[in-house]
């Protein structure tokens, strides 16, 4: 249970974190702009 309990909190921390960088960064990251240009992601 400790294990599942841990994995959940960093999960957490995780999703808080993405929600903070999209809040401090809006516009779109020069990383995030070639990603959606390659199909292969997709599949």
């Amino acid at each position: 249970m400790s294990e599942e309990l841990d994995k959940l909190r960093k999960s957490i921390e995780n999703i808080k974190k993405v929600i903070n960088r999209k809040k401090v960064l809006p516009l779109p990251t020069p990383t995030t702009g070639p990603v959606r240009k390659q199909p292969q992601v997709n599949r």
